[in-house]
């Protein structure tokens, strides 16, 4: 087995992922938290800031008396913050305009001197005590206005700034480009209340400040501000949000290890229990006893099935091998048969050739299963008579093998009995006829050769051309007479004829499995092929024609299957006729 998988636990696999789901799980939900958080918290204390700058100063008159204010109380700073009630009081009239808020440009304009620094001073009053009443009773960290306009940028109206000492006419040390929010103001893009966060203004250290606009002719003139510190709000949050995720985190190992616990006694122990009675019955084979073992797993989910499959393949695995080892039992003894049935076949061929002064002869046949339905024959009639059989049975294997015996054996009786070879054809096929019912049949060419005179009396039913090499020729194809197969139809007539060998020449017969060989690429060996062979071999013995014909047959097949028995047979007359002597 392999160690690198047998330790590694599936619980404990589970265990990892889950810890590092529900940490990154964890994180994601702090994250969120801390960010909804922050912006609820923004966005409570952007309106809240909205209400108090309003509730400080109401930027909705947008009137041309704003800017002459402004501009007054920068002019005259030092008349203003260093304000002595010299006992003046301007006269009644004066008093009731200001007093029922009716003032406008042209009334300041026709005010005396005195008369305009009083109401001017009377106005910065209010405003500088609405500004330090709104201080002392909200948690600002500062309130503070100042000018935004050019020439004036910074110059401070009012300040309530811890630690500072900033008076009517300073100016505030402010660099745009840390305050995007007051640039949104500046170029005009909103003269509603804008946020920032910033770093060290007003104060050191981080704060969050709202800005309102004081609008005059429908132009900003001032800003009013009011700050908070934000580390010490992000402070607060974050230990707020440190608790929550103790919290959550406890409450997510709490969930984990239950979900463990309930994996484990539902899947890991049911499982382990699934590969105990796998390994047992690797070793012991018992189906009986894995069924057992099985039966024991009540959990009614995946693992529940997968127990009972495996149950159900431990015994289907038994009866397999049960059917299995009784199969090969059956298997043996076919093959013992074939190899008896393939020892018939060959006892029944010629084991050797008639050893003849005048003849050179030889055969062999390769099956293409373990038995074969060719077969050839030579028939020594009497001191110069010679039969010549090749036959090619339809099928293969046993099927043919026994037609093929039945079939050669009536041949031979019929030929020894002496009649022509188209008279053995026709007895030869009326009896096959009366015992086939499977509808088998055989190719045969029959020859009578008289060994004197190389004259042959041939029959041919249905079989392959022969293929002739006169003396001092070469080897050609004899298309000879053709007559109908043996056993498709009783009562047939075959016709035979005649030709004579002469000294020297040589007679080669086959059957298709050697013209139809094919190769890989389903092109057949083909009988020009084979003659071409028979050529280049030259006047050669038989045997070794047999042989050069087999190793072209073997070379153009290479390593396709064999598909048909491959049948030859030679005969070479090697003396002159008995007349010419």
């Amino acid at each position: 087995m392999n160690s690198s998988k047998k330790n590694r636990h599936l619980l404990i696999q589970i265990g990892l992922i889950t810890t590092a789901l529900f940490a990154v799980a964890a994180f994601i939900i702090i994250q969120l938290i801390y960010v909804g958080t922050v912006d609820v918290f923004l966005k409570a204390k952007n309106d809240m800031l909205t209400a108090n700058l309003r509730a400080v100063y109401n930027n909705e008159k947008e009137n041309g008396e704003t800017e002459w204010f402004f501009d007054y109380w920068i002019e005259h700073a030092d008349e203003i913050v260093g304000y002595v009630d010299d006992g003046y009081r301007p006269a009644d009239n004066v008093l009731e305009v200001y007093q029922n808020d009716t003032v406008d440009l042209e009334w300041l304009g026709s005010l005396s001197d005195k008369d305009k620094l009083f109401i001017a001073r009377f106005y910065y009053s209010i405003t500088a005590l609405s500004f330090s009443l709104e201080q002392s009773m909200s948690s600002y960290d500062s309130l503070f206005c100042f000018d935004i306009t050019d020439g004036r940028f910074g110059t401070v109206y009012f300040s309530n700034i811890p630690d500072t000492t900033y008076l009517l006419g300073d100016r505030l040390d402010i660099d745009l480009a840390d305050h995007p929010a007051l640039e949104k103001i500046l170029n005009g893009s909103s003269y509603e209340t804008v946020f920032e966060q910033v770093e060290d203004f007003p104060l050191e250290g981080s704060h969050y400040i709202g800005f309102l606009p004081i609008l005059s002719d429908g132009k900003p003139k001032a800003v009013v501000g009011i700050s908070y510190d934000w580390s010490e709000f992000n402070s607060g949050l974050r230990e707020s949000l440190a608790a929550m995720a103790a919290a959550g985190i406890g409450g997510l190992v709490i969930i984990g290890g239950v979900l463990l616990l309930y994996l484990y006694f539902k899947a890991i122990r049911p499982l382990t229990k699934v590969k105990r009675g796998v390994l047992e019955y690797i070793g012991s084979k018992d189906s009986e006893q894995a069924v057992s073992r099985m039966s024991e797993i009540k959990s009614k989910n995946e693992v529940g099935v997968l127990a009972d499959s495996f149950a159900q393949l431990a015994v289907e695995i038994d009866r397999y091998t049960a059917e299995n080892l009784k199969l090969t039992g059956e298997r043996e003894r076919i093959a013992a048969e074939l190899e008896l049935a393939a020892r018939i076949q060959t006892n029944m061929l010629p084991e050797s050739f008639p050893e003849m002064e005048e003849l050179e002869l030889c055969a062999a046949m390769t099956p293409a299963k373990e038995v074969g339905g060719d077969f050839y024959d030579f028939i020594e009639i009497d001191s110069d008579h010679l039969g010549l059989v090749i036959a090619d049975v339809s099928g293969k294997g046993v099927p043919a093998a026994l037609f093929m015996m039945m079939s050669m054996s009536l041949i031979k009786s019929f030929v020894m009995r002496g009649d022509t070879p188209a008279e053995v054809l026709e007895h030869a096929n009326d009896e096959i006829c009366k015992r086939n019912n499977e509808r088998m049949f055989v190719t045969v060419w029959l020859g009578i050769l008289e060994i004197s005179t190389g004259r042959i009396t041939a029959a041919n039913a249905g079989h392959e051309y022969p293929i002739i090499r006169q003396p001092d020729g070469s080897f050609e194809l004899f298309k000879d007479t053709h007559s109908f197969v043996i056993g498709a139809k009783p009562g047939k007539k075959f016709k035979q004829y005649e030709l004579t060998l002469g000294s020297g020449g040589t007679l080669f017969l086959y059957t298709d499995g050697v013209p139809e060989a094919t190769d890989g690429l389903e092109e057949m060996f083909g009988t020009e092929r084979l003659v071409d062979t028979l050529n280049s071999a030259g006047s050669t013995s038989p045997e070794k024609l047999l042989e050069e014909v087999k190793r072209a047959v073997d070379g153009f097949v290479g390593s396709a299957d064999q598909f048909d028995d491959l049948t030859m047979l030679a005969v070479t007359r090697k003396g002159k006729p008995k007349q010419e002597q």
